[in-house]
């Protein structure tokens, strides 16, 4: 499919005057499908041979849609119920604290590899794929806004005493959304 630059360029006027409209912040999550494809490579063993291989995996990231930078931005999963496979485990991003997100900004939460939203059925000596799990991927993201002018009284609402951030956002990712065809492959 070819897209003519003009309506490329108008899809981000759109974009930008979207982000630049808004006069908060406003931290949201989102998802990307990818496959990937990389070089053939020639492996030697007993039998020498040219082999591709390919990974596929969801990449979790979250974006700054707002016109405003959020300060304090903190990830909260303990609504998932999501379980990944030992050894692998969510990761240090979701338990860090970001400082401050300008607007524009993203920053790369997680990566699923495909495999990993099998549900498995297990036998004493094999294992068979039974379909796709269903729990749900739950992201809830809390930040403030700026401290400056009549927001540093809001802010302090809110963390003093209601005991919370001014915004939060709630994600889910339903890992039904896979089944189906993958999207285009990209080669390296």
């Amino acid at each position: 499919m070819e897209l003519n630059t003009s309506a490329v360029t108008s899809a981000m006027r759109v974009g930008l005057q979207i982000v630049s409209s808004l006069k908060r912040p406003s931290v949201e999550i989102f998802s990307e499908l990818r496959k990937i494809n990389k070089p053939i490579q020639l492996y030697d063993g007993e039998v020498p041979r040219l082999e591709r291989w390919g990974e596929e995996f969801v990449a979790f990231y979250a974006l700054n849609v707002g016109g405003r930078h959020a300060e304090n931005v903190s990830f909260d999963m303990s609504e998932t119920k999501f379980k990944r496979e030992e050894p692998r485990r969510w990761g240090a991003r979701l338990d860090a604290v970001v400082p401050i997100m300008s607007p524009g900004q993203s920053q790369f939460l997680f990566l699923l590899s495909t495999h990993e939203f099998i549900e498995m059925e297990w036998t004493e000596t094999e294992g068979r794929p039974a379909g796709i799990k269903t729990d749900l991927i739950n992201i809830v993201v809390h930040f403030d806004g700026p401290s400056e002018w009549t927001n540093r009284l809001q802010r302090w609402w809110f963390n003093a005493v209601l005991k919370r951030k001014q915004y939060a956002f709630r994600y889910s990712f339903n890992p039904k959304s896979l089944d189906g065809d993958l999207p285009p492959t990209e080669y390296l």
